[in-house]
């Protein structure tokens, strides 16, 4: 900074009167100075070389008090402007030229280049207020401060306009830019908008109490909510007076926690007001506190807060503590008549699996006894009725060998003789279907092989079989095996008779304690709704026959068809029917292909 230059910091009322003074200073300096040497000049006081003198040191008087005034004015923080206000012929001001301005300037405004232009040249939109205000300065005389925007810039500013000579059209301003604090303003003045928005919107009273003296105030809503009347007296003690008698020991308590220079200064207390009807109210304190250090000592100082009345909600938790036990002992109740009832069920369950095993041990032992009588007219038609066949065929094999006998009775005897073949072979048919011998000889496997061989030698068309954790010398019950051969044996003759497939597969498998065995087909299919029709059930006679034969033996048969997609027949029947212990599990895997 140039030497004797002073550096103005923008204070209100200070720094305009303190440059004023300067600049009035510096000018009765300088007039002073150089009416002093006019004044010697005139009265022609010494030698010319005096007065030559006298001019050189008033001249340099003139450029200190210039470098002065050029420092001052360059140096300043606020922005300075030397204007001159032009009048119009009605002395009304129409705009003003800028004479002279400072660095200040430019950075206060954004305007470079200012001195000798006019308003309207550089801001043409700018407001009249501007031009009026200016002009009534130059005009009376008369300084002016205000603040105002200047919406050409959109910044507000602190101005100070004073007049520099007496009838002079020339106005000094001196002006800063507060547009930060008027943002910090409208931006304050929007938060407590907003708090007393939130403050109606919640209902909360406020509160505030100073250590100093004691003193409790609050708003309207607070007053409201302790029990207070517009003109009763407010303090501590009177508050605490409104607390319900049970809670004053707590509230007393978080208060003294609160303004305790060790705590955090945090309040917060839930108590019960009584009014002056005797109604009470449940109400929230909050607040925190404001503490002063004096010397090493923290002390409170100040603390504020809100009051929150709660009254519904805690009727509202009460109503729901009183639904909450209702609830608990509802549920006890029911819990009891439940586990009564659970009990029950057990023993019944227990019951019904006793009698589940009874007659599944029934069952068995009817499909054992009906197997037994199969086998035993099996028997019967292969040793009596077999026998008297094979006496019948001898003797007509007899009579045919016979010489000398007719043409005529010849043919009747060929024709007798090949119906009693054909009523031999029926007779081995009927004794095998009542009781295959490979099931009692061979087993459930081979048995099921042999027949599968046998069928797609006699249809011709082949058979997978596939045997999975079954083996082939593990005992099954007969009523198992009979069920599924049985089963598997009327699969098979469905799709001779109906599927035209060109393929089979036979899947027995081993399930847990289940026995799995599964006819599938690449045939025609049907549709399984028909099923259930009543129209057709001749057709489904042995599909019917064969979930009969499964719900004996306490099993299941599922059927899976559509047209053109062949169909499945999935078998499950538990592997122990008719007797009570079970067998450890063995797994392999048996491919056989017949065919």
């Amino acid at each position: 900074m140039p030497e004797g230059a002073v550096r103005f910091l923008w204070r209100p009322a200070l720094e305009t009167s303190t440059l004023r003074s300067w600049l009035k200073l510096a000018a009765a300096d300088i007039a002073a100075r150089c009416g002093d040497f006019v004044l010697r000049r005139t009265r022609g006081v010494g030698s010319r070389r005096n007065r030559d003198g006298e001019l050189q040191r008033t001249l340099e008087i003139l450029r200190d008090s210039e470098q002065r005034y050029r420092a001052l004015f360059e140096s300043l923080d606020v922005g300075f402007g030397i204007i001159e206000v032009v009048f119009d012929v009605n002395h009304r001001p129409q705009d003003f030229h800028f004479l002279e301005v400072n660095p200040a300037f430019e950075r206060q405004t954004g305007w470079r280049d200012v001195v000798g232009r006019r308003m309207r040249e550089i801001a043409p939109d700018a407001e009249q207020y501007w031009f009026d205000v200016y002009g009534k300065v130059a005009e009376t005389g008369e300084p002016i401060r205000f603040e105002r925007r200047a919406r050409a810039l959109d910044r507000w500013y602190d101005v100070y306009a004073f007049p520099l000579a007496e009838a002079s059209c020339r106005v000094g301003v001196l002006f800063r830019d507060i547009t930060q604090r008027k943002q910090t303003e409208r931006a304050l003045r929007a938060s407590e908008a907003r708090s007393r928005l939130a403050l109606d919107v919640a209902q909360l009273g406020t509160w505030s109490w100073r250590g100093a003296g004691n003193q409790l105030s609050a708003d309207a809503r607070f007053l409201d909510l302790c029990g207070f009347g517009p003109d009763d007296p407010l303090s501590i003690e009177d508050l605490m007076a409104h607390v319900h008698a049970d809670d004053r020991a707590a509230v007393d308590a978080r208060v003294r926690e609160a303004v305790a220079p060790s705590g955090e200064g945090r309040l917060g207390a839930e108590f019960r007001c009584v009014g002056p009807d005797g109604g009470v109210r449940w109400l929230v304190a909050r607040g925190m506190t404001e503490f002063s250090t004096a010397g090493a000592e923290r002390l409170p100082a100040r603390m504020q807060g809100t009051l929150m009345d709660v009254t519904a909600r805690k009727l509202i938790e009460q109503e729901l503590l009183r639904g909450r036990d209702e609830l608990e002992l509802r549920v006890r109740e029911r819990t009891d008549a439940l586990a009564r009832a659970n009990a029950a069920l057990h023993i019944e369950i227990a019951e019904r699996k006793v009698a589940e095993d009874k007659i599944r041990q029934l069952l068995g032992q009817l499909v054992d006894a009906q197997e037994d009588e199969r086998r035993r007219l099996s028997r019967e038609l292969h040793d009596t009725l077999g026998q008297h066949l094979a006496v019948l065929t001898l003797g007509l094999e007899a009579v045919r060998a016979q010489e000398g006998c007719p043409p005529r009775v010849m043919e009747r005897l060929n024709y007798i003789a090949q119906a009693a073949r054909r009523l031999e072979e029926e007779v081995d048919r009927l004794s095998y279907e009542l009781r295959p011998l490979a099931l009692d000889n061979m087993g459930l496997v081979d048995a099921l092989r042999q027949y599968a061989g046998e069928w797609s030698a006699e249809c011709g068309v082949p058979v997978d079989v596939t045997v999975l954790g079954i083996p082939a010398d593990e005992y099954l019950p007969a009523a198992v095996e009979t069920t599924v051969y049985r089963v598997v044996q009327e699969a098979l003759t469905n799709v001779r008779k109906h599927a035209a497939a060109s393929r089979v597969s036979l899947i027995a498998e081993r399930r847990g304690l289940d026995l799995r065995v599964i006819v599938e087909d690449d045939g025609c299919g049907f549709d399984t709704t028909l099923m259930a029709s009543p129209t057709d059930n001749l057709r489904r006679l042995g599909l019917r026959g064969m979930a009969e034969r499964a719900a004996l033996v306490a099993g299941s048969l599922d059927i899976e068809s559509t047209h053109g997609h062949g169909t499945t027949v999935y078998l499950t029947v538990p592997r122990d029917v008719g007797r009570s212990h079970d067998e450890t599990p063995q797994h392999e895997q048996i491919s056989h292909s017949a065919g």
